[in-house]
């Protein structure tokens, strides 16, 4: 299956490989939407010359993959997967690389590649198709070699306090370390001082804050998120969610569930927005579909079903795990809801 992907309304052509199950990718095409050249295989002969360590990655990793041609015509070009693309723009300069990775996530079915960026950090507009970053790009620092973010404006972003963010990772010690999560120095703490960085203060002591690489942002999100899959997990056959606000967070803990459970979302209305996140994540996981239906009845409050247990919700599905709100298992049918739904 081949597709037109659009990055900012700059066309990309991909292949899906039905065995491998994944997404390859038109390398020139890539190149020529992150450089705007207007010869961007001449563009890519220029990279390879300049890098040799590119050129072998390009020539063992990188198959011939056949892509239909702006003359129409099917023509074999150099592809790689969504690895093999984070690989290849290492070596490109361009101030929307940051960008292109979220991007990537998410039109990529790679789920290792999708935790390696932190999709907290920006705003998908499905509807476009396009990514409007968040004021996040003040808050990334260039420190020991790494890409780094600090815990506090971390803890902003996951909408918690930077006390909880940090007794969770000292909690979980072994899965940070050094090369990904460190605490800075009262040196490099002051280098950074004058691009508004502040510390932590608790009764006039001064708290260093800890640093995370790429790799520490998305080891923290699966910290930080894991306890909303608890009550996932105790699906043996199916769950049922009934929520008048959805969006692409509701699919993705749903993912949590076990392999062989089903999932299906009642909601009040179904948009084109919604339809077209259910698509997104098809592709993502195209043995996993989430089933994405219209209630009959307008419900006011959230319902989760799993397997013969009912629970009331008293905030949307999609903010568990990221806002403090209080859950019940109730005492009630199942059937009694499900009759109400279709």
């Amino acid at each position: 299956m081949e597709k037109i992907q659009l990055f900012k309304d700059k066309k990309i052509r991909t292949s899906w490989n039905a065995e491998e199950e994944k997404w390859y990718f038109s390398v020139v095409d890539v190149v020529g939407v992150l450089t705007d050249s207007l010869n961007p295989t001449d563009y890519l002969k220029k990279m390879r010359k300049r890098d040799p360590e590119l050129s072998s990655f390009l020539g063992t990793n990188c198959p011939q993959v056949t892509m239909v041609s702006e003359s129409g015509k099917k023509r074999k070009v150099l592809a790689a997967d969504a690895k093999g693309i984070l690989r290849i723009i290492q070596s490109i300069t361009s101030s929307q690389v940051e960008s292109f990775k979220l991007w990537l996530t998410w039109v990529s079915d790679d789920a290792k590649v999708r935790e390696s960026v932190s999709n907290k950090l920006y705003i998908v507009d499905y509807q476009s198709n396009d990514l409007r970053k968040s004021n996040i790009e003040s808050k990334i620092y260039t420190l020991r070699g790494s890409q780094i973010m600090l815990d506090s404006d971390l803890a902003e972003l996951y909408d918690v306090e930077t006390k909880a963010l940090k007794q969770q990772v000292k909690r979980n010690r072994s899965r940070f370390p050094e090369d990904i999560m460190f605490e800075l120095t009262k040196e490099e703490f002051d280098s950074l001082r004058p691009q508004n960085v502040t510390s932590n203060k608790r009764g006039g002591n001064q708290y260093l804050p800890f640093a995370f690489t790429e790799t520490g942002v998305a080891m923290l999100s699966s910290v930080l998120t894991s306890e909303k899959a608890i009550i996932i997990k105790l699906a043996k056959k199916e769950i049922v969610l009934i929520d008048p606000y959805v969006d692409a967070r509701t699919f993705d803990i749903l993912e949590d569930r076990e392999q062989n459970v089903t999932a299906t979302i009642f909601t009040s209305r179904v948009t084109s927005a919604l339809r077209n996140i259910k698509k997104l994540h098809d592709v993502q996981y195209p043995k996993r579909h989430i089933g994405l239906k219209q209630c009959a009845t307008n419900f006011h409050d959230r319902f989760l079903i799993v397997d013969d247990d009912v629970y009331h919700f008293g905030a949307s599905f999609k903010d568990l795990g990221q806002r403090l709100f209080a859950f019940e298992k109730m005492e009630l049918d199942k059937n009694l809801i499900m009759s109400q739904l279709y």
